[in-house]
């Protein structure tokens, strides 16, 4: 009877791909919805056999097959840009910090440099924690950090999808920050201003009492390409005054590819007695990239004026000219993306193609990028229409062409937060 155990256990673990393929022409919507969700959790398993009934399949299987096969090549390339989440149990009496550490690293696969996580001694009980969570708890308790220094240098911009950053590098003191986690994210408090008496106002013209200054980090396995949308649901002190400042109230300071981007919120003043920010409610979309594509103007400072079209875009060279070892480019985009995300449907100014550090690569003769200082603005007309002017210092040969690498194809993350007890600066 052994055997007969042994051979359900094995049928368990290799699904019937031809019984479920069987099923996507079932009279049963359910039964089809089901047999359709098991073969792209099945994924490359049964990739081969559903191509296969491809090539014979007609109307409505067809079309299944192909939805799914869709389904499968998608989820293949957001495990290039979002780790599997893998919660997290530790129970740890007295324990080296460092030994902590491996286990959380071997139950997360969470890349972690735990060279300089020291000898002490930690006790510890995590159950059902989110990796990047679970990780604040150890270092918190050992007075540890890890996440980056902001005066820490970065590595360069780097072609097509960008690779994951460093690993976390365990460091001695923890910021004692108020810190949420989501997901592969947390959001941390970097600072709290307050206006004293003479009132600042922004570049809107409009006047806050103070700034709530956010960093936003993630796994380093996580390759966030933007935040494209970021809304601050509701900010309180502590005696339930409402400090949200309605208009532009936040301020995204940059998106890096390193582990972190910069989150400001306009304030109203806290109420007399005030001593803490009691709550403060927010959520992000992230945009990870699944795919790109490179436009590239060969021979630029011979053939200005040169056009390519992408998503809907036109993107045109005005101008590329390379005196001694200073380059300068003028690009301009013009028309509307098809693909376009809802906050980005809503606002005409999102709707061209974004061109930045990242997404601009300079090629030259001698095969070696600029080495020195880069300048770049924009500017837009208001209806989608963008003009870049760039320029690059210590070219060390002559540009052979300009690549743009432009996402595709994107994977949308949302990100809720709620910080607690801030304390207001006295």
């Amino acid at each position: 009877m052994k055997w007969l155990a042994l051979l359900g256990l094995l049928l368990v673990q290799d699904p019937d791909v031809d019984g479920l393929l069987k099923q996507l022409t079932d009279e049963s919507i359910e039964v089809r919805e089901k047999a359709a969700a098991a073969l792209i959790d099945l994924g490359e398993k049964a990739e081969e056999k559903i191509k296969a009934r491809l090539g014979t399949a007609e109307g409505d299987l067809k079309k299944a097959c192909e939805t799914i096969l869709d389904r499968i090549a998608r989820n293949r390339k957001l495990r290039a840009v979002v780790p599997k989440l893998r919660r997290v149990t530790i129970e740890a009496k007295d324990k080296p910090v460092h030994e902590v550490l491996a286990t959380l690293k071997e139950q997360t696969e969470l890349p972690l440099d735990t060279s300089a996580a020291g000898e002490a001694r930690v006790t510890v009980s995590i159950k059902d924690a989110l990796p990047l969570q679970a990780l604040d708890a150890i270092c918190r308790t050992a007075d540890l950090d890890y996440l980056p220094d902001p005066y820490e240098g970065r590595r360069g911009p780097v072609e097509g999808v960008p690779a994951a950053a460093p690993p976390l590098k365990i460091r001695a003191g923890h910021s004692k920050s108020p810190r949420a986690f989501s997901g592969h994210f947390l959001v941390e408090v970097e600072s709290i201003q307050l206006t004293r008496s003479i009132r600042f106002r922004n570049d809107f013209g409009s006047s806050p009492d103070g700034e709530l200054s956010l960093r936003l980090h993630w796994n380093p396995a996580v390759r966030p390409t933007r935040v494209a949308d970021f809304a601050v649901k509701s900010v309180q002190d502590d005696k339930g005054n409402d400090l949200k400042y309605d208009t532009d109230e936040v301020v995204i300071r940059h998106m890096g590819r390193d582990m972190e981007t910069g989150l400001d919120i306009q304030l109203k003043r806290p109420g007399d007695g005030a001593t803490s920010i009691g709550s403060a409610k927010g959520r992000l979309s992230i945009l990870l990239a699944l795919g790109r594509t490179t436009l590239a103007f060969e021979n630029p400072q011979e053939g200005k004026g040169q056009v390519r079209e992408f998503d809907g875009i036109t993107i045109k060279l005005l101008e590329c000219s390379q005196e001694g070892d200073e380059l300068r480019v003028k690009l301009a985009t013009s028309g509307k993306r098809k693909t376009l995300t809802p906050k980005e449907a809503e606002d005409p100014f999102d709707r061209g193609a974004s061109l930045d550090y990242d997404s601009i690569q300079i090629k030259t003769e001698d095969g070696r990028p600029p080495r020195g200082g880069r300048s770049y603005t924009g500017s837009g007309d208001g209806k989608g229409g963008m003009t870049y002017s760039i320029s690059y210092q210590r070219m060390t040969s002559k540009v052979k062409s300009i690549e743009l690498s432009m996402d595709t194809e994107y994977h949308e993350e949302l990100v809720e937060f709620e910080l607690k007890d801030i304390p207001l600066p006295k």
